[in-house]
């Protein structure tokens, strides 16, 4: 399996943004800032690929299928103090 993982953080113009994965302390400033939600979103894409061997004669075949998913959401994040 080929996995990668990436995140891109976005801000409005002229602030300075943090990846809120790498960089809870970003996260929490904002928030003690009166921000209450975040917003995010995730999208993946997925191939699968099947092999089926030749059996009683039929040929073997090799089926690849691929996928898209998107999810974007606001999110209040729990606040442990």
């Amino acid at each position: 399996m080929i996995s990668n993982f990436v995140s891109i953080p976005v801000a409005a113009s002229g602030r300075v943004c943090a990846d809120w994965f790498t960089n809870a302390a970003e996260t929490q400033n904002l928030l003690g800032a009166g921000k209450t939600e975040v917003n995010l979103g995730w999208i993946y894409l997925n191939k699968f690929v099947n092999y089926t061997p030749s059996i009683l004669g039929q040929p073997s075949r090799l089926t690849t299928q691929d996928s898209t998913t998107a999810q974007f959401l606001r999110a209040t994040p729990l606040r442990l103090e």
